[in-house]
């Protein structure tokens, strides 16, 4: 479906819009830019991204399943669900690889979709979708909108990132999960245009802060100003978190102190604050010790409050930051 640009936009009220988001991406970005912890904050953003994700499709991934799940240490069967998830969270891992100008071409974006192909590997939606158009030609759809992106050039890059995304969304490259891959896409059309330093942006976080769920057809105004408060909602939330993770990084070195040099318990301490949940498995695996020794040094942060349960269970527990 052709997507044609409007006219006009009422730049005069959408400024309110677009200028107090930009304003929080830029504090978010500038705060990572020389932490030592944006390893971290990244890691958390992109399960949480992925998750969100999920919730817009109205779908839930419990967030400790897709971590251990990642780790190769989840004790559960992996769900349709979970595996889609999974194949978002890849997704983005990729395009921060890549970068926009690998991302943002033909091949780029038809690997995102190939990726969750091969992951999800059949399922009953899909063969219950016996309507599927045979005519389809993605192809040629992203070709037309990856053309459409240069005549955004003159708009500030939130607005253009956000009518790039309506486009989108209106042309429908893929029948299925169309917009899923559309949410990947944003934090890349920031960092092309220079506002944004690495896949930091979070527009599912955003969206579900604003329980927003996924309706087609939206005006291009509505959607502009439900994206630039979307942007601005999980740029603070992304602020926060990487408060809270300076934070936890002092308090863990706090209660570390005076432990002999041949202690592993300060591996751990980095391990935990570089993923958003650890387990005995993950522990052992990557320092190379028993699980039992993994276990008990995960006890020993959480008698001194530095760590605490995080799924309820009784085995095959998960644990992450007090």
């Amino acid at each position: 479906m052709p997507y044609t640009l409007p006219s006009s936009l009422p730049m005069d009220r959408l400024i309110k819009v677009w200028e107090p988001a930009e304003e929080a991406l830029a504090r978010l970005d500038q705060a990572l830019a020389g932490s030592a912890l944006k390893g971290a904050w990244l890691a958390r953003a992109d399960f949480e991204e992925a998750a969100a994700s999920l919730w817009i499709e109205g779908e839930l991934v419990p967030f400790e399943d897709l971590v251990l799940d990642d780790a190769s240490t989840n004790a559960r069967t992996p769900t349709h669900q979970l595996s889609h998830a999974r194949a978002v969270l890849l997704n983005r891992r990729s395009l921060a690889r890549q970068g926009p100008r690998a991302a943002l071409t033909l091949p780029g974006i038809l690997a995102l979709q190939e990726r969750r192909e091969r992951l999800e590997g059949p399922s009953p939606e899909a063969e219950a979708l016996l309507d599927q158009d045979p005519n389809w030609n993605t192809e040629s759809q992203i070709a037309v909108w990856l053309s459409f992106l240069p005549a955004l050039q003159a708009y500030p890059a939130l607005l253009a990132a956000a009518i790039a995304l309506h486009a989108w969304e209106g042309m429908e490259p893929f029948q299925r999960h169309n917009a899923t891959v559309g949410r990947l896409l944003a934090p890349a059309l920031l960092w092309q245009r220079g506002k944004i330093d690495g896949q930091v942006h979070c527009l599912s976080i955003g969206l579900k802060k604003l329980r927003w769920l996924h309706k087609p057809g939206r005006p291009l105004e509505v959607w502009i100003d439900e994206f630039c408060q979307a942007v601005a909602l999980a740029a603070q939330q992304g602020l926060k978190a990487h408060q809270q993770l300076q934070l936890s990084e002092a308090l863990m070195a706090r209660r570390l102190e005076g432990r002999r040099r041949s202690s592993r318990l300060p591996d751990v301490a980095r391990l935990v604050l570089d993923h958003p949940m650890v387990s005995a498995p993950m522990v052992a695996a990557k320092l190379k010790i028993s699980q039992q020794a993994a276990g008990t040094l995960l006890e020993e942060l959480v008698g001194a409050g530095a760590l605490r349960e995080l799924t309820g269970r009784s085995r095959f527990r998960a644990f992450g930051l007090a």
